[in-house]
């Protein structure tokens, strides 16, 4: 991913936010301080610049954002049963999809309680990836986009064939 430009880009909107409670985690005001801490906050979900209440914040949420070398991004060392990092990552093989998409599914085994140190409980983190194969070369040629949906007991919807509605946008 993208860290560093992530990072400037939402400290150009505005979005960059420092939690005083957890500023012994993370303080990052600056680019520097951003690669210190491998991580930065944002409190508002904001619309797209193109849109003309860019400024307008969509949903307040705390949210860390982490580059994949921080000690507790579950994607450390990631690759096809990647075991490189200190969580196992599995990647189903790619699945092509009509209307030009392809589907990746990932499991991550991550500790049940980040704050051990040495933790023998895990739970598998499921995540999908779809990519717009026909307007991209690689799977990192657009940033990453997050729509979390779903939860325990929950699925998450299958993405509509062809793609419409935010997927169809992004």
């Amino acid at each position: 991913g993208d860290f560093e430009g992530t990072f400037l880009r939402c400290l150009d909107r505005g979005a960059v936010w420092v939690n005083q409670r957890f500023i012994h985690l993370d303080n990052a005001t600056d680019l520097p301080s951003a690669r210190r801490d491998k991580q930065f906050r944002i409190r508002h979900i904001l619309r797209p610049k193109d849109d003309e209440e860019h400024d307008t914040p969509v949903f307040e949420l705390e949210h860390e954002i982490r580059s994949i070398f921080h000690k507790s991004a579950p994607l450390l060392g990631a690759t096809n049963t990647r075991s490189h990092g200190p969580h196992p990552h599995f990647e189903d093989p790619a699945k092509d999809l009509p209307g030009g998409i392809t589907e990746i599914n990932h499991r991550i085994e991550v500790p049940l309680d980040w704050s051990k140190h040495i933790e023998t409980n895990t739970i598998s983190v499921y995540a999908r990836e779809i990519l717009d194969t026909s307007n991209v070369k690689t799977r990192h040629d657009k940033p990453i986009l997050l729509f979390l949906q779903g939860g325990p007991g929950y699925p998450s919807p299958r993405p509509p064939l062809p793609p419409s509605g935010w997927l169809q946008r992004a």
